[in-house]
């Protein structure tokens, strides 16, 4: 058994993350609130300016691309990979790593002239070859972190609380509710959830709580 005392330090311990991420997350919600209402900067204006915030248009060119994969285990020794496409930028103040998608990344080369949207020194936008494609700012990545990160101290405090539940989290039940409550709770901050993610959050979030009932209700 678990001491009163160790539980009571992990949960004092999640109690604090948990606070820490609500003030972070507040505060890059506010920072994507701005960048998602900045207009396109004013010829000769640059983004960066915290008294007219904008999304900074610039010329850019390739100067380099690659690609990885990043594989995970399924417990029964599977591997499942996703490949990963990052292309390298050259604009007029810097450079920038873009991770492209794969219609982009096949779709230009080295050399190529591509038209890219700065906010600060990160890219969240480039267009070539007709095609464009949009990337999240750091603020908007920051959210996620943090969301993610309030949604495991979450469940340790829960687990804490109830220790019943760990075994029904451990077996699938811990994800399949941890990911709609993310990004149904991202989405709603930045206002962006298609009908399909409605779906499949709401079906993962049923299915979530099914293996948690069913579990929890064993001896």
């Amino acid at each position: 058994m678990v001491s009163l005392g160790l539980r009571a330090l992990v949960l004092a311990a999640a109690v604090w993350v948990l606070v820490r991420c609500w003030s972070s997350v507040e505060e890059q919600h506010r920072a994507t609130v701005v960048y998602r209402n900045a207009p396109v900067c004013a010829a000769g204006q640059a983004s960066g300016d915290p008294s007219h915030p904008c999304v900074e248009q610039s010329a850019a060119r390739i100067v380099d691309k690659s690609s990885y994969q990043t594989c995970n285990g399924d417990g029964n020794n599977g591997v499942s990979c996703v490949n990963q496409y990052v292309v390298t930028v050259r604009y007029a103040r810097g450079t920038g790593a873009v991770p492209a998608k794969s219609p982009m990344y096949q779709s230009v080369h080295e050399g190529d002239a591509v038209t890219v949207r700065l906010w600060g020194d990160a890219v969240v936008r480039m267009e070539a070859h007709g095609r464009t494609e949009t990337y999240d700012s750091p603020a908007e990545l920051s959210l996620l972190r943090e969301l993610c990160l309030a949604c495991i101290a979450l469940g340790v405090a829960m687990v804490v609380l109830v220790p019943r539940l760990l075994p029904p989290f451990l077996m699938g039940a811990a994800p399949l509710l941890a990911v709609p409550v993310v990004g149904i709770t991202n989405g709603l901050l930045v206002g962006s959830l298609a009908l399909w993610q409605w779906i499949l959050f709401v079906a993962m979030g049923v299915a979530g709580l099914v293996v948690l009932i069913v579990l929890f209700g064993e001896d």
